[in-house]
């Protein structure tokens, strides 16, 4: 099994963005303050359910759009979300 796709939404400087996944290698690059380090933020806080930058989640979202949260599906269907609202994840 392997995640296929991972979404993220209002969590730091990203607004939405839905990265697909492949097998094997991935690489994930460009500028800096583009997102990159996010991504991976999303897959962790997914997997463990905390950041590995941050113990306040409300630096973590995007104070001035609501809502925050990121899913990853695997390839055989199964999907993984979280949601950040009003300070609790869900």
């Amino acid at each position: 099994m392997y995640i296929s796709e991972v979404s993220i939404s209002n969590i730091r400087a990203i607004k939405f963005n839905k990265k697909k996944l492949f097998p094997h290698i991935n690489i994930i690059y460009g500028k800096n303050g583009t997102g990159k380090t996010t991504i991976l933020e999303g897959i962790y806080l997914l997997c463990s359910g905390k950041s590995f930058k941050t113990n306040n989640i409300e630096n973590l979202t995007n104070k001035f759009l609501g809502e925050a949260g990121a899913k990853i599906k695997t390839n055989t269907g199964t999907e993984i979300l979280i949601k950040i609202k009003e300070k609790k994840k869900q």
